[in-house]
């Protein structure tokens, strides 16, 4: 496997081998992998609680646009009107 490591990482990584930290590039991204990565590596979902945090946060939206009043006349809403008069 190849993977693109950014200029800057690869000077850190360079940098902690100069050191003494990793004897090498490949012992240093397999030291960081195993460190920080839970074994084994769990799929990503969404937790359930904030699933339903955002179905409700959702709701509640859409009730509150529900419970506007409606307009009957015609509202200019574009960006020549918005920003008319603001120094353009």
């Amino acid at each position: 496997m190849t993977i693109e490591i950014s200029p800057h990482c690869i000077e850190k990584l360079d940098a902690a081998i100069a050191s003494g930290v990793f004897a090498s590039r490949q012992d240093a991204v397999e030291s960081l992998v195993l460190e920080n990565l839970p074994d084994p590596v769990a799929p990503m979902t969404r937790p359930i609680r904030a699933q339903e945090e955002a179905d409700a946060w959702v709701a509640e939206l859409k009730e509150w646009v529900a419970n506007r009043p409606g307009v009957d006349h015609f509202v200019d809403d574009s960006r020549e009107s918005i920003y008319q008069g603001r120094g353009e």
